[in-house]
């Protein structure tokens, strides 16, 4: 996993479910992630989001009300395989289907609260509070809901649960945010994942 961009581990999980093609919202500054990007094999959208909802509506910005886009953060790395193709065999007629991970710091996440059989009841963003430790990491959403959601999207999705319309899968594998540095450098100092998203 090491030894390549974090950002090849996010295309790689993506392309394991059929996508049509791989998107990566980026601004123009940022000439390392669009190289990265088009090495890869990635479609690169350039803009100057304000948020992670802005950025999301730039990669969604050409799809169909009911098209379906693979939603990911190219920080965040897991262990499962095959979690885009069960979020997208498990979405249904909903219009969202989120991966749930256990988080060791749940507060620096969106909290999920969900029934056993993945009917997903609402979405607490970042509290300081969390009632457990189940996080969305990464989705799959139609792209009605991508077009305009809220800055923060959990927000967009917790509001959609509301009515019925948000479903999930959840995961056993180990999942970690590598944008926190001291994380990053336990991992690519040969920590195993599951040690480093254990704290």
């Amino acid at each position: 996993m090491w030894g390549q961009p974090l950002l090849a581990h996010l295309v790689t999980r993506m392309r394991e479910a059929d996508v049509d093609e791989i998107r990566v919202v980026t601004r123009p500054d940022k000439q390392d992630v669009v190289a990265c990007a088009r090495d890869l094999g990635a479609e690169v959208a350039l803009g100057r989001p304000r948020s992670v909802g802005e950025s999301l509506a730039i990669g969604a910005a050409h799809l169909g009300q009911n098209d379906l886009a693979l939603v990911g953060f190219p920080d965040t790395v897991w262990d499962d395989l095959d979690v885009y193709p069960a979020l997208v065999g498990a979405v249904g007629s909903a219009d969202v289907c989120l991966g749930l991970f256990a988080h060791a710091d749940p507060s620096a996440a969106d909290v999920v609260s969900a029934t056993e059989d993945g009917r997903v009841l609402g979405i607490a963003v970042k509290p300081a509070y969390p009632a457990g430790n189940l996080i969305w990491g990464c989705a799959v959403a139609r792209g009605a809901v991508l077009a305009a959601p809220d800055d923060e999207p959990g927000r967009t999705f917790d509001t959609l649960a509301g009515r019925g319309r948000v479903t999930a899968v959840r995961f056993q594998g180990s999942f970690v945010d590598l944008g926190v540095r001291e994380r990053l450098d336990r991992a690519l100092g040969g920590e195993p994942l599951e040690s480093v998203a254990s704290s």
